[in-house]
């Protein structure tokens, strides 16, 4: 009996705790978490409703639990159900409950945030890659040095913040001449010799190289 008591979490039915009083405990357990009915939306349009019975994503305010509530709605006594309360450990089984959803709420937090993270860094890497073919591919007279070098900017910008990373050492200026400050390297192996020489006389003529 007491391994199978072990084997199950405080808010599932425990050995020997009758339907009823069990019935009752998630009655009383759920309280702190209303139902809610949602829309069903599909292309912009409500299709029909859902009901959720156990709200975890932080979107509907808690409410406090209440025996005597809880008595009221079912139609019994109030002792009744405090005796149930006492013998079934209600108040301990519910805090095991709560703190279990607030795992849950935070795994699902954290994890929406290292996917916001993760789109973020592509997306950067793919606005640096667009700016460095353009670069590659611009006549010399055409080239946008201030617009091309803030885009190249902005974009290691979120990619560092992506990456849990400081931004503060990034800065790019432009008030008649470019001065690109330090930050990460770009990623140019897949670049042939041809395409890096050219890169490299672009660069030199951004930079306002001296020499050329």
């Amino acid at each position: 009996m007491a391994a199978d008591r072990e084997s199950r979490e405080p808010w599932e039915r425990q050995p020997g705790e009758s339907a009823a009083a069990f019935d009752h405990f998630v009655q009383y357990r759920d309280m702190r978490y209303p139902k809610v009915t949602r829309p069903v939306m599909r292309d912009g349009v409500a299709t029909g409703e859902v009901t959720i019975e156990v709200t975890m994503d932080g979107t509907v305010a808690y409410v406090k639990r209440s025996l005597r509530k809880l008595a009221a709605e079912r139609g019994l006594n109030f002792r009744t159900i405090a005796r149930q309360s006492e013998r079934g450990e209600w108040v301990k089984r519910c805090e095991a409950y709560d703190a279990y959803v607030d795992r849950m709420n935070r795994e699902q937090q954290e994890t929406a945030i290292k996917k916001m993270h993760k789109e973020h860094a592509l997306l950067a890497q793919q606005m640096i890659r667009k700016a460095t073919r353009r670069l590659l591919t611009i006549p010399e007279d055409d080239i946008g040095a201030a617009e091309l070098v803030r885009m190249v900017d902005v974009a290691v910008k979120v990619e560092r913040l992506s990456r849990g990373e400081s931004t503060e050492n990034q800065a790019v200026t432009h008030g008649g001449e470019v001065d690109v400050k330090s930050g990460p390297a770009l990623d140019l192996s897949s670049l042939s010799n041809e395409e890096l020489d050219r890169f490299e006389e672009l660069l030199s003529k951004v930079a306002g190289n001296p020499d050329d």
